[in-house]
């Protein structure tokens, strides 16, 4: 009843679930199409592929644990892991959409539109989580009564 009060009535905790929704939605669908692709391809697959596969998206589904655990339990410390690996990823394709851009003709908008859109959503994402995180420390510090 806790967990259905707190979805209902707590609009500040919810855009984090939602993304953390939409990250496992986004994590399974890269999962498919890398299960497609490998079995389109002509050569077997290799323990290093497999390998990969099961360190890359263990780790994205532990990232996305953690923000669940993390804003369920007002834990701070479990955010920090998502919004490290986050902000690194967000950088640097950011760095390299921005690097491509100089070779690119028009023809190309289309797609660069897609993709700052994409970024634009993932960075709103970061700051939704960051900025939780900050309140969440800042109401935590004033509730804080300690002996000095």
């Amino acid at each position: 009843m806790n967990f259905l009060n707190e979805l209902l009535y707590n609009k500040e905790k919810n855009k984090i679930y939602l993304i953390g929704t939409l990250h496992s939605v986004m994590v399974c669908f890269g999962f498919w199409s890398l299960v497609l692709e490998i079995l389109d391809r002509e050569e077997p697959i290799t323990k290093s592929d497999i390998v990969y596969i099961a360190v890359h998206y263990t780790i994205h589904f532990i990232l996305i644990l953690f923000l669940f655990v993390g804003t369920y339990t007002d834990t701070l410390f479990f955010l920090i892991p998502w919004l490290g690996a986050s902000f690194l990823t967000y950088f640097y394709i950011t760095a390299l959409t921005l690097i491509s851009l100089k070779s690119r003709k028009l023809h190309d908008a289309l797609l660069y539109s897609m993709n700052f859109i994409y970024l634009s959503i993932c960075w709103y994402s970061w700051y939704v989580v960051i900025s939780y995180f900050m309140a969440a420390y800042r109401r935590r510090k004033l509730n804080y009564s300690g002996i000095y």
